[in-house]
């Protein structure tokens, strides 16, 4: 009997981008995307006496069909070396932050019709975000939009994960989509191991990661700050918008990023025993991995507590933080 049923491992997904390229498979961990469709409930008295006999009466009859709504989560390991996952978590970041400083088209463009995500959460039904043609709710008819249709990075959260490897979370927001037929990937698609020793095209293991900061006042007798870490985590938020017009489709018109928001955490170990008073507002972080390296030109410390957990426990200091724009740079950037 074929195998024909349905497994995680064969789902698949695959982005596209001008600038990198069309149909780059992705590895994921979990992916929930999802259509939403609102009912709005009709609250009119419709009468039926004043003894209710079969529930008929006493039951609401009628809903009208809100908008649909397409978000959820993107959840896998961080690719930074070569090959084409790289290539495809590359596409990622550019959607979350733009390519560089000074090219944020990608962040505010998102994914298109042209240029989409494509997911087969079971390897067969396939699904692309975003889509120009939808099915209008109330006529029933396909039909293609004339206003824009994007798929965004609502926010992204990277991990350095102590143990594991360097992780991410994309909540993902889309105005519309479809059923595609899928193409499942083939085997030049895939990045295999190098016939040798080197990690280029794995993920990215939590000690590869260098969370590198500089200008922060902590001294630790001379030893570098960097090779101290012992986790970190990083939150982008878009604060993305939809924009919900009268357009004679139950689908978001259009959709917009917000103000970009930087916020994350580190805690780091000291060889010494010793911790400056106050770690200084304006240092710069380099976050490196492996290929990828992202920067930020500004980091502003909000806590910086030292806790002692328990007798037989590492003290490590805690960190939180908020990165900010500077004339040099945007609040995170990936370096080209």
């Amino acid at each position: 009997m074929a195998d024909t049923g349905t497994i995680g491992w064969k789902g698949y997904m695959k982005l596209s981008s001008s600038e990198v390229g069309a149909n780059k498979v992705l590895p994921f961990t979990t992916e929930d995307l999802t259509e939403n469709i609102e009912a709005i409930p009709n609250g009119g008295i419709h009468g039926g006496g004043v003894t209710e006999v079969n529930g008929i009466y006493g039951s609401r009859h009628n809903i009208a069909i809100g908008l649909a709504t397409y978000a959820g989560s993107i959840n896998g390991d961080v690719f930074g070396g070569t090959g084409q996952y790289a290539d495809a978590f590359r596409i990622l970041m550019d959607a979350a932050i733009g390519r560089s400083s000074a090219d944020h088209t990608r962040r505010l463009e998102g994914f298109t019709e042209s240029y989409p995500i494509v997911i087969a959460p079971s390897g067969e039904t396939a699904f692309q975000y975003p889509s120009e043609t939808v099915v209008n709710a109330k006529t029933g008819a396909t039909v293609t939009l004339s206003t824009p249709v994007k798929a965004l990075v609502n926010s992204m959260t990277l991990n350095g994960n102590p143990g594991g490897n360097v992780t991410y979370s994309a909540n993902m927001m889309a105005t519309s989509r479809r059923s595609v037929t899928g193409t499942a990937p083939q085997i030049s698609d895939f990045s295999f191991e190098a016939v040798s020793n080197l990690d280029d095209s794995n993920p990215i293991p939590f000690w590869s990661a260098e969370f590198d900061l500089a200008n922060s006042g902590e001294t630790l007798g001379g030893a570098s700050l960097k090779d101290y870490i012992m986790d970190w985590s990083i939150t982008i938020n878009n604060s993305t918008q939809p924009v919900n017009a009268f357009s004679g489709n139950n689908v978001a018109s259009d959709m917009v990023q917000g103000l970009m928001e930087v916020t994350g955490n580190f805690s780091y170990y000291s060889p010494t025993g010793e911790f400056v008073s106050q770690l200084n507002n304006g240092a710069t972080l380099t976050l490196t991995l492996g290929s990828l390296v992202l920067k930020m030109p500004y980091v502003f410390f909000t806590t910086y507590p030292i806790p002692n957990p328990g007798i037989n426990t590492i003290i490590t200091r805690n960190v939180e933080f908020q990165g900010l724009a500077t004339a040099s740079g945007a609040s995170i950037y990936i370096n080209p």
